[in-house]
C-alpha cells in the first residue's frame, strides 16, 4: 500500500472514516447552478470511490448530501430573489422546497458519522429522488425542458448576468 498519500495512510491505519459533503445537486439538474452542481457531482463520486477504496482496511467513507437548509445562501431562492424563487417553485414539489434547520441537519450528520454511514441524506424526503435519479430525472428534464415559463426565467436569469 505504498502508493497511498500518508494522509490516506493515516486513515486506514487508524480505521478512520471520511465523510465527503455533496449535495442534492449531485443529482438533480443543474439549471442556474451548473457549476455548484458539478462540483457535487464530482464530490459524490470522490465519496464512492474513497469508499470503495478503503473495503477491506477497517476504514471507510461516506457521502452527505444536504437539500435546503435555512441559511443565508438558500433564503435567495426563496424568496430573496424573485427569478431564483419562481424557478425553485417551477423546478420542485413543494415537498421538497421546505428547508430543514442547520440544527436538524448536525443532528442528523452526527448519527450518520456514528454509525459510519455510506450516504447521509438530509432531509429524507429527498431519498426517493435520489435513489429513483436514472428514472425520474430525464422525465423531469424532458418536461421542464418543454416548459415555455422555465424558458422565460432562464432567459431572464441570463439577462441578467454581466
Amino acid at each position: 500500500m505504498e502508493h497511498r498519500s500518508s494522509c490516506v495512510a493515516a486513515i486506514v491505519e487508524s480505521g478512520g472514516y471520511v465523510l465527503s459533503t455533496s449535495s442534492t445537486y449531485a443529482y438533480l439538474n443543474g439549471l442556474a447552478n451548473a457549476p455548484y452542481a458539478a462540483s457535487k457531482a464530482a464530490v459524490e463520486q470522490l465519496g464512492r470511490a474513497l469508499r470503495l477504496e478503503f473495503s477491506g482496511t477497517g476504514a471507510t467513507a461516506g457521502g452527505h448530501y444536504p437539500g435546503w437548509v435555512t441559511t443565508p445562501i438558500v433564503k435567495v431562492d426563496f424568496g430573496g430573489d424573485e427569478i431564483a424563487t419562481a424557478l425553485v417553485v417551477k423546478g420542485f414539489p413543494a415537498l421538497l422546497r421546505r428547508p430543514i434547520s442547520p440544527s436538524t441537519l448536525a443532528r442528523g450528520v452526527v448519527l450518520g458519522i456514528e454509525r459510519r454511514v455510506p450516504r447521509i441524506q438530509l432531509p429524507e424526503r429527498w431519498i426517493p429522488m435520489s435513489v429513483l435519479r436514472g428514472v425520474i430525472n430525464p422525465i423531469y428534464d424532458a418536461i421542464l425542458e418543454l416548459d415555455m415559463q422555465v424558458h422565460a426565467l432562464t432567459a431572464q436569469l441570463d439577462a441578467c448576468t454581466p
